[in-house]
């Protein structure tokens, strides 16, 4: 399930300039969610009725099979991470509940997951199944943990996920 995710997974980094970015109905056919790094100084997220300004690195999550979308208005950059729901519903209650919210930039499982995601980047790639499987596992664990976990997921992740971020964010600053 891990490793099947891991392929069809979609990280994007982007810049444009102002920009209202979202899913209409015609587009929408995906039981997919998003989790965006908003890298502007002024954005709103729209979905479910719910309209929320976000603030320079805050996250947000967004589900593919709502309408929605995220307004730039200025220069703008994201991240974003998509994966499918089902991965992540059983560790976070209501999840629901949490699309269109910002995860404020000063959350530490949120800080730690950016972390863990740039540094993947420079080493994923190259790692075995065993590697990308454990990597899919932390990100899941550290994305529920910004979000709210549950209390069976949060101390999974505090056994698992929490523990492999922090010991490649140590070894990143000793090769630094």
């Amino acid at each position: 399930r891990c490793c099947a995710w891991l392929i069809a997974s979609r990280a994007t980094r982007a810049s444009s300039s102002v920009a209202d970015q979202g899913m209409s109905k015609s587009l929408i056919n995906s039981d997919d969610i998003s989790f965006v790094w908003l890298l502007s100084l002024r954005s709103k997220a729209y979905q479910l009725g719910r309209d929320e300004a976000a603030a320079f690195g805050d996250g947000v999550l967004m589900s593919h099979d709502d309408v929605g979308s995220i307004a730039f208005q200025g220069e703008s950059r994201y991240i974003a991470l998509a994966m499918p729901r089902a991965l992540l519903a059983p560790l976070v209650p209501d999840m629901g509940a949490l699309f269109a919210r910002p995860v404020p930039a000063s959350h530490p499982a949120q800080r730690m997951l950016r972390r863990h995601l740039d540094l993947a980047q420079e080493d994923l790639i190259a790692g075995g199944p065993d590697l990308r499987a454990a990597f899919v596992e932390h990100t899941c664990d550290l994305l529920a943990l910004a979000l709210g976990a549950t209390r069976d997921a949060a101390e999974r992740a505090r056994l698992r996920g929490v523990p492999a971020a922090r010991l490649r964010a140590i070894k990143d600053d000793v090769r630094r």
